[in-house]
């Protein structure tokens, strides 16, 4: 079956079952589910639990009870099941190898021997030191003497981006961020996409957005920088790419980003304490510009409605104050009665 052959735009949510969920995915949650109504598309809920090591089922399934306390709901997912399952990453772990293999086969990738801590003493960047990535430096690129085999425990195939020559530069019109140029060459380099049984990120979800069919991506800003990358996968297997739009952030008062390590904005922890779910809402959408900060209390449909307005859907940017919404907003406190600002 193709995926698209209905014509139907295809959204999805993609949640990691490492700690439990909280405010900020709470938000990207609701946007990606309002973007996909608004224009009347499928939504789909995906786990993606390839880290073995902190992924744990029961995290899984509190996901979904912190989704549907939130209002949101899914025409395919691991519990109702849908034409393109499994639903769950660590279930679909046969499809990266395939995906991988194919890739080798076709020359697009090489084995490296080079763990992180290799690939950031290989580098001299001054950028590095601000916390920014370490493009990688081409140590384990084939050469004359013929390819690498890859080493038992670090490493991995990367795709060969600089052989790509300017095909390396992504270009893309952003739902929420407007044109984006990125020549992955400079900002990456050579990336990672995992080994046999053990896929990156990377490599996994373009695998499964192809495989679901999705056409759209809504998501967190922290997430834009993996967007060119994958732009370049999706060419390399031929599939169709996604439309984007990378939604704000909230963050701490500090302007930290917040982290599931932040326990005390868990979803969980928000519906222990016996907030509504529409108090919630209504301070989510409140913080990205969708509506005022005197609105106390607001249903999950609203942001369907104002996101036919504003955002991913088309329209204006959202604007906070009479700025563009477009990077990060603070999060204030959730337990004291204080709204974002």
């Amino acid at each position: 079956m193709n995926p698209g052959a209905s014509g139907q735009r295809r959204f999805r949510y993609a949640p990691t079952p490492t700690r439990e969920l909280h405010v900020g995915n709470g938000l990207a949650a609701l946007i990606g589910w309002a973007a996909a109504r608004s224009v009347g598309g499928a939504f789909a809920l995906r786990i993606e639990d390839i880290d073995r090591t902190r992924s744990r089922p029961e995290l899984a399934a509190a996901a979904l009870d912190d989704l549907r306390w939130l209002g949101v709901d899914w025409d395919e997912g691991p519990d109702v099941g849908g034409a393109f399952g499994p639903y769950v990453q660590s279930e679909r772990m046969a499809r990266y190898d395939a995906a991988l293999a194919e890739l080798d086969a076709r020359g697009l990738v090489y084995a490296c021997q080079c763990s992180r801590a290799d690939v950031r003493a290989a580098m001299s960047a001054p950028h590095l030191q601000l916390g920014g990535e370490a493009p990688y430096a081409g140590t384990c690129r084939p050469t004359h003497d013929g390819p690498r085999a890859l080493a038992e425990d670090r490493g991995g195939y990367r795709l060969d981006v600089v052989s790509l020559g300017d095909a390396a530069v992504v270009q893309l019109e952003d739902a929420w961020l407007g044109p984006v140029t990125e020549d992955v060459r400079e900002t990456c380099g050579d990336f990672l996409l995992g080994r046999p049984d053990a896929p990156t990120y990377q490599l996994a979800v373009v695998t499964d957005d192809i495989a679901m069919g999705i056409t759209d991506v809504v998501r967190g800003h922290d997430l834009a920088g993996s967007t060119a990358r994958q732009v370049l996968l999706y060419r390399a297997f031929g599939g169709a790419v996604p439309r984007f739009a990378h939604h704000p952030l909230l963050v701490d008062e500090q302007g930290q980003k917040l982290s599931k390590r932040d326990g005390a904005l868990a979803l969980s922890e928000l519906r222990k304490s016996q907030m509504a779910p529409g108090e919630l809402r209504a301070r989510l959408g409140a913080a990205v510009g969708l509506w005022g900060a005197d609105v106390r209390r607001a249903a999950a449909r609203d942001f369907i409605e104002a996101l036919r307005e504003v955002g991913p859907a088309g329209g204006p940017e959202p604007t906070v104050d009479g700025r563009p919404a477009s990077g990060e907003i603070r999060a204030g406190a959730w337990h004291d009665g204080a709204w974002p600002t």
